[in-house]
């Protein structure tokens, strides 16, 4: 049972139906992964030995992971989506990108294999690594190992097809936003129809005879890690726990995209949604999964954490030297921001708060929330203790001026706009720009349309001399204080 909704393409209009190729973002990983253990499994490929194997041009650093690692989201390499955001979104990028891009790039977000983070310059290297490993474009491996195999033979690169348009912005607002969709490989490259993508998912489930059994119990083993919840991301496949089902898939967004596959195996059921605009489809295929299966499969909703139970937490602040979090009371519900990203929501689960990520749980463990609390996330264990509260934006006065990161070319400017303090990366492709919020002494949440981290500032006695940028996927993101800089006019 499939059905499509709405417009391929606004001008010249063209009306969606299931067989049209839509962008299907980070479902592709699953493509990748499964063809990295295919080549494996011919003994044409290793995913056990360093990327320096396969890509030698790298710096030291970045030679190091293994291909499962970046497969695994083990490899403490940079996100590529976050060196997307750092150097704008105003001009489409080349083909050759990601390469040209980390090619100067040194620091890790941690030691290879200690911190499973979601992020898409492993699915992109080890796509590349592929390449250097055959001789051969990856697409076209890709075909050959996985896809024709499967009969999946329209599942075509998004930049070689004729994909359904995508579109940004509120309704009446749209915006053709198709160049824009950065050249990907292993990451999120390719188109697929809705009929495609539900053949897909059904040989995932069924383990398709098709394809040698090693390739499907390959995408769903989990790297071991210090901290194991026993559900979480496997090799470009999700395994999920969500009211009682036990769950495998993927889910992707872009700019105009957002996609999301669910299979439930002890149900025989699969659910796919597309969109070429941005939707919340994770939230719609739960929803048919609940119209589809019942209270007989689904369990009630989870307890929300509610502010009246954690006054302790509401309106703080918590951190160590890798991780900050804070608490808000959203009416009755008790959220929390991590690493700058707000208003997540959380479930109660008795002396626990739990938020459900489809990628794994984050565990927040209350020891003593007057002054410090246990975080799990990602395999690693958190002891966070609480900040000072955060004195006016005023006092960040000395913040202000210009930043550089030179393994990536990109410049930061904080200035003041009235009350508020405004803050712009600017790279190659274009600006980002967002607000700047006080969560404590010498630290600022920093939330925009596309920018959301926190930023901590380094001082030498009293004077600033680089900020600490940390996303809820890069750590640790170093940028330098530039003297001398005019900023809108001013000077420091």
């Amino acid at each position: 049972m499939n059905g499509a909704y709405g417009l391929a393409r606004i001008s010249p209009l063209r009306p969606l139906d299931s067989g049209v190729l839509m962008p299907i973002a980070s479902i592709s990983k699953q493509f990748t992964a499964a063809c990295a253990l295919e080549l494996d499994r011919r003994r044409q490929f290793d995913i056990d030995k360093p990327l320096g194997a396969y890509i030698p041009e790298l710096q030291p650093e970045y030679r190091t992971p293994t291909v499962r690692q970046l497969l695994d989201h083990t490899s403490g390499l940079r996100c590529l989506y976050d060196l997307l955001l750092f150097s704008g979104f105003e001009s489409a990028r080349p083909d050759d990108y990601v390469l040209e891009s980390v090619h100067a790039v040194r620091s890790l977000n941690a030691e290879p294999g200690k911190w499973q983070v979601y992020g898409n310059l492993g699915f992109e290297l080890a796509a590349r690594a592929i390449e250097r490993a055959t001789g051969e474009n990856f697409y076209n491996v890709l075909r050959a190992t996985i896809l024709s195999p499967l009969g999946l033979e329209n599942i075509v690169p998004v930049r070689s097809g004729e994909i359904a348009h995508v579109y940004s912005g509120a309704w009446g607002e749209r915006r053709d936003v198709t160049h824009l969709i950065p050249p990907l490989l292993g990451a999120g490259g390719l188109a697929a129809s809705l009929d495609d993508l539900l053949a897909w998912a059904r040989a995932v489930r069924v383990e398709d005879a098709r394809l040698h059994q090693a390739v499907w119990r390959g995408l769903q083993k989990r790297p071991a890690l210090q901290v194991d919840a026993g559900w979480g991301y496997a090799l470009g496949t999700a395994i999920m726990r969500w009211r009682g089902l036990e769950m495998i898939g993927h889910s992707g967004s872009l700019a105009g995209v957002s996609t999301t596959l669910i299979s439930v195996p002890k149900a025989d059921v699969d659910v796919v949604v597309l969109a070429n605009t941005e939707l919340p489809t994770d939230a719609i295929a739960r929803g048919i999964l609940e119209d589809l299966l019942g209270e007989a499969w689904i369990a009630p909703e989870p307890k929300p954490a509610l502010a009246r139970h954690a006054q302790d937490l509401a309106g703080s602040v918590f951190a160590d030297a890798d991780l900050v979090i804070g608490f808000e009371a959203s009416g009755e519900r008790l959220t929390f921001s991590y690493q700058g990203v707000e208003g997540i929501p959380l479930h109660d689960e008795g002396a626990n708060f739990v938020f459900a990520g489809a990628t794994g749980p984050i565990t927040i463990i209350p020891t003593d929330p007057t002054s410090r609390l246990v975080v799990e996330a990602g395999g690693e264990r958190h002891v966070l203790h609480r900040l000072a509260p955060a004195p006016s934006i005023q006092a960040f006065g000395s913040v202000e001026g210009s930043y550089r990161n030179d393994e990536l070319g990109v410049a930061l400017a904080i200035h003041r706009d009235g009350n508020e303090l405004r803050v712009q990366t600017t790279g190659q492709h274009g600006t980002t720009t967002a607000m700047a919020i006080a969560m404590a002494p010498d630290l600022l949440k920093v939330s925009g349309q596309f920018l959301r981290c926190v930023l901590r500032i380094i001082r030498d006695g009293d004077a600033v001399v680089s900020l600490q940028l940390d996303t809820a996927r890069t750590r640790h993101f170093a940028l330098t204080r530039e003297d001398g800089a005019v900023l809108n006019g001013g000077s420091q």
